[in-house]
């Protein structure tokens, strides 16, 4: 009987358990230490009674419409309807719908809650609109600050002369950006004649043209159209204009059919001004292209500075019969094309830059470009690419009385050169003059030598002061050799830039000793051994035996600059500082001090003082 009261406690504490879990609102789990109280419904009356009168009526439905009796399974279903009905009138005794006043009372609160969110919303778009407002004036208040501070800046006290000066020196400045600084820019910029006179024509598509300088490039006021072209020369206000052409081409024709018709219209709006045109710049087009163009109905009385090539045949017979005042020449030569230039005799040229294109030819436009050349007797400025000039023109020595600049890249010159006045000479990858014979520059002053393998007999410069090479141990020697020992120059500054400085090393520091009028040193892109700098600071460094301390090389040398860049690895601009550092002061004690010392180990670093 105990066994069987303690068995019905388990099942009305499980029973409990569930109940709770069903009919608590939080859907919270009972705690495991303690049972949750039943409701006040099922806890009045026992769990027995209830089942029995469920069961009770239950079976009395069953017997009275079927009229026989219960079996074991029927019971069973009963028990469960029983304990379903059981639990669901607990479920609808605790939760209640909400009467009609509760409905009523509702239905204010939220009429309420609205009508109060609609007055939050209105109040914040107030807001929002003054806020904005504030912002406004804000802005205002900024501006007018700004420009009441430029107002009285020193900038606005500057005369229009000196802005109008000062927006000129800057050449690949557009005027456009002058004029977005502020309104006496812009005025100044829109009356300064030559801010305008540069001038681009172009059709060019390519996205290298950002929007940002879809009005200019490199300084130039790039005119697509003819309203643009327009607005440009009337902005120049009758002053020399220098055009360019930029038209770009495909397969030797033009790149779009539309194109040559916007071309033409340009070059007739261009031609109202064809006597201001001082500069002019045709060499990057097809020369078909600039022949199906009226530019040779042109008249060029004000040209100045021209660059084309010899295709462009209309143009440039065009160019030589009207240039006058034409003063720079820039000319590409074609190959197979006979260069004829009808040199004037009183012509003005003073600056000439010939290029050869690369092609099949030899000596066929020697005896041309040396005419050219030799009738230009104003000539001061001479720049020459690929040529080749042999012995087999009908004069073979070359005089130019007026030349200071000479620049030869890539040339042969088999002839005499005499240039009384030449004071800078660049010779690379080029053989000069006439084997067996010194070449004579008395007043040159700077030498630049780039890869020159093949030099004459000996360079006479007497005034020499800078000597720049770039060349081998063995060219090096051989112009030591061959001018410097003989008294033919005596640099003060050299800038040596040497290939295997390590083959001959001996005799290249013997040759580098004995230059006694040198005064500046500089070596870049070499890299030094430690015998360098033994002999350099006139002991050996680092040794443990005493040697015996000799005459450093250079004693007169009163600066020295090594900059290692590209001159190797990072061990070996490491291993230069190291041994310059203590050659210093090897040098410094043995009194053969230098006023200034640099140094640069890599192209990430700075220059370092030593001294």
């Amino acid at each position: 009987m105990t066994r069987v009261k303690r068995k019905v406690k388990e099942v009305n504490y499980v029973e409990s358990s569930a109940s709770d879990d069903d009919l608590s609102s939080d859907n919270e789990r009972p705690s495991p230490f303690r049972p949750r109280k039943r409701p006040a419904a099922l806890s009045e009356r026992p769990m027995k009674e209830i089942k029995k009168t469920s069961t009770d009526r239950v079976l009395s439905d069953a017997e009275a419409s079927e009229g026989t009796s219960t079996t074991d399974e029927q019971r069973k279903e009963s028990l469960q309807l029983a304990k379903n009905s059981c639990d669901s009138s607990a479920a609808l005794e605790v939760y209640k719908a909400p009467t009609a006043e509760e409905l009523v009372q509702t239905r204010s609160l939220i009429q309420q809650e609205e009508a109060q969110l609609d007055k939050l919303k209105i109040r914040h778009s107030d807001l929002l609109v003054q806020l904005q407002i504030i912002e406004q004036q804000q802005t205002l208040l900024s501006k007018s600050i700004e420009w009441r501070r430029s107002s009285i800046s020193p900038f606005h006290s500057l005369p229009h002369d000196i802005l109008a000066m000062i927006f000129q020196s800057s050449e690949d400045v557009s005027p456009w950006v002058w004029m977005s600084m502020n309104r006496m820019t812009r005025a100044v910029a829109m009356q300064t004649r030559s801010l305008w006179s540069k001038i681009l024509i172009t059709t060019d598509p390519s996205l290298s043209w950002s929007w940002s300088r879809n009005r200019w490039s490199f300084g130039r006021e790039r005119c697509n159209t003819v309203l643009r072209l327009q607005r440009a020369l009337a902005r120049s206000a009758g002053g020399k204009v220098d055009i360019k052409l930029f038209i770009p081409y495909r397969n030797g024709t033009w790149l779009n059919t539309k194109d040559k018709a916007i071309v033409n219209d340009l070059i007739t709006t261009l031609e109202t001004a064809q006597f201001r045109i001082s500069c002019l710049d045709l060499y990057d087009n097809q020369s078909s292209i600039i022949e199906s163009l009226s530019l040779s109905k042109f008249t060029f009385s004000a040209l100045e500075y021209v660059s084309l090539t010899t295709k462009m045949v209309s143009v440039f017979q065009r160019i030589q019969e009207t240039a006058t005042a034409l003063r720079s020449l820039q000319l590409g030569i074609i190959p197979g094309e006979k260069l004829v230039w009808k040199m004037r005799t009183d012509n003005i040229i003073t600056i000439m830059n010939l290029r050869t294109s690369p092609g099949n030819w030899g000596e066929t436009i020697g005896p041309g470009i040396y005419e050219v050349i030799s009738l230009a007797k104003n000539l001061s400025y001479l720049i020459l690419h690929d040529t080749i000039i042999l012995e087999t023109v009908s004069k073979s020595t070359l005089v130019l009385p007026s030349l200071e600049h000479l620049v030869i890249d890539n040339c042969t010159l088999r002839i005499r050169l005499e240039l009384p006045r030449l004071e800078t000479l660049e010779l690379s990858r080029s053989r000069v003059g006439v084997s067996g014979q010194d070449l004579v520059m008395p007043c040159l002053k700077e030498l630049k030598l780039q890869r020159a393998s093949e030099i004459v007999k000996g360079i006479k410069a007497p005034k020499l002061e800078s000597l720049d090479m770039q060349t081998d141990v063995n060219s090096f020697i051989q112009l030591v050799e061959c001018s410097i020992k003989k008294g033919y120059m005596a640099p003060r500054v050299l800038t040596l830039c040497v290939d295997n400085s390590r083959v001959d090393e001996d005799d290249f520091l013997t040759a580098l000793d004995s230059i006694h009028s040198l005064r500046d040193l500089a070596f870049h892109g070499t890299g030094l051994r430690k015998k360098f700098f033994d002999w350099f600071a006139g002991a050996s460094l680092a040794s443990k035996s005493k040697s015996p301390r000799r005459t450093p090389i250079c004693t007169q040398l009163q600066r020295f600059r090594l900059d290692g860049t590209y001159a190797g690895n990072k061990n070996t601009g490491k291993a230069m500082s190291k041994w310059l550092h203590q050659a210093v002061k090897v040098r410094q004690n043995a009194q053969y001090p230098l006023d200034e010392i640099l140094f640069k180990e890599s192209l990430d670093h700075e220059w370092e003082r030593l001294s």
